[in-house]
């Protein structure tokens, strides 16, 4: 399923998605786009206990636009994220697709989202973020899942 946000790009989902997995990036983007100046995002816990922490809209913005330039993004990409979305995380990735103005895919978190994408997602995507798994060969074409920085992270399993 695909929608458009309060602040125009798109968002795609399964059409089965459990809705509570969006309600916090429903929130986020609500809050964004009435011009809200500072956030309290948490932590995943990855390198100690889960935390709050405040940030502002001008510093998400800069750390959104650095992974940008760094890695080349731009609208015409596609980014899926299969990270949290009441995370830190999570929710950079949907500021990386507002100031990119790209579709941003949606999967709850799972040991492996390439295996489970619908049928009328694209194959491949241009950016996604380590999620604690593996990346494999599409199914559907044996075509690299991901690649960035010129090589192509293969796996199977």
């Amino acid at each position: 399923m695909s929608v458009p946000t309060p602040t125009g790009f798109r968002l795609w989902y399964p059409d089965a998605v459990d809705r509570a997995f969006l309600a916090p990036a429903e929130e986020f983007l609500r809050r964004w786009a009435q011009g809200d100046t500072h956030f309290t995002l948490h932590t995943s816990g990855s390198t100690g206990a889960p935390a709050p922490i405040r940030v502002s809209r001008a510093q998400m913005i800069a750390s959104a636009e650095g992974t940008i330039r760094f890695f080349g993004l731009g609208p015409q990409d596609r980014l899926l994220c299969a990270l949290p979305l009441d995370k830190v995380a999570g929710q950079m990735m949907l500021v990386r697709a507002l100031l990119l103005d790209c579709p941003l895919y949606l999967l709850p978190p799972r040991a492996n989202p390439a295996q489970e994408l619908p049928e009328d997602w694209p194959e491949a995507f241009d950016f996604v973020p380590w999620c604690r798994c593996r990346l494999p060969v599409s199914q559907r074409s044996r075509r690299p899942f991901f690649s960035a920085f010129g090589y192509c992270c293969w796996g199977e399993g």
